[in-house]
């Protein structure tokens, strides 16, 4: 649905739901003989747009596979999954642009900088050259006066930024 804006322009309304998920499930196949892994079992869940939502169990109950999946990093087994209204199969990329992760252990090559960080993930990505806005994200990250300066010469929090 568009709404009419000032001027004649038009925006799209939100989407009602932020995540949805039917019968999302992911199994990794077996190494050496072992029975294949299931990581991740039919999960429905919708997670309303505004929503605080925790994602709580033990070790090895999926958490971190259902976020990758999200996010585009581990690909799903069976079912279906939207962020933001775009479905990770169909609409890849836009999902992935509406969704990011801070994994929990940070691999950055220590002599990256962040400018090289960001224009590296803006390629893997596809984003064109000219579309792209490191200078701006930097300086939202609080970051441009290190933009050159190697990775491992960061604290903890600025390397995670």
């Amino acid at each position: 649905m568009h709404d009419a804006q000032p001027g004649g322009a038009s925006h799209e309304e939100p989407p009602a739901l932020a995540i949805r998920a039917q019968g999302l499930s992911k199994t990794y196949r077996g190494l050496g003989g072992e029975a294949p892994k299931k990581a991740l079992k039919a999960i429905d869940l919708e997670i309303p747009r505004g929503s605080v939502f925790g994602l709580l169990g033990p070790n090895g109950a999926g958490k971190s596979t259902f976020i990758n999946i999200l996010a585009g990093l581990v690909i799903k087994s069976g079912g279906m999954a939207q962020v933001w209204g775009h479905d990770i199969d169909r609409e890849a990329r836009a999902a992935r642009a509406a969704i990011g992760v801070v994994p929990q252990e940070l691999n950055i090559d220590p002599f990256f900088t962040p400018r090289e960080l960001l224009e590296v993930q803006a390629g893997l990505f596809g984003v064109p050259r000219a579309e792209r806005r490191t200078d701006e994200i930097l300086a939202a990250l609080s970051l441009s006066d290190k933009a050159d300066a190697y990775a491992r010469s960061l604290s903890g929090g600025m390397r995670r930024r």
